[in-house]
């Protein structure tokens, strides 16, 4: 093996995947900001005492998700808020019904 193959391999492997590791931190704020407006609205409506539940554990996700976002956290940041925005798509689908 030649020795700049290896020095290579990872730079390479840092100019893939730095930028998106960067692009999660910027994907934070925009999802918790959508899924508050999802809760803000879900509250305005009448729901059921399930749907309330399923709304608060949302609110209670997406929390989470803010705090990790603002330590540094994006990835786990990330699972919450997409956690909590699974919780909302299962209440709004629930209403339909």
């Amino acid at each position: 093996m030649e020795r700049w193959f290896v020095p290579g391999v990872i730079l390479l492997a840092i100019l893939i995947f730095w930028p998106v590791s960067q692009a999660t931190a910027f994907q934070c704020p925009v999802m918790v900001k959508e899924n508050k407006a999802l809760i803000e609205k879900a509250q305005k409506t009448s729901l059921s005492t399930t749907a309330k539940d399923k709304i608060a554990e949302a609110r209670k996700l997406t929390d989470e998700a803010q705090k990790l976002h603002e330590g540094g956290d994006h990835t786990q940041a990330m699972i919450k808020a997409y956690q909590a925005a699974t919780l909302l798509a299962e209440t709004a689908l629930a209403s339909v019904k």
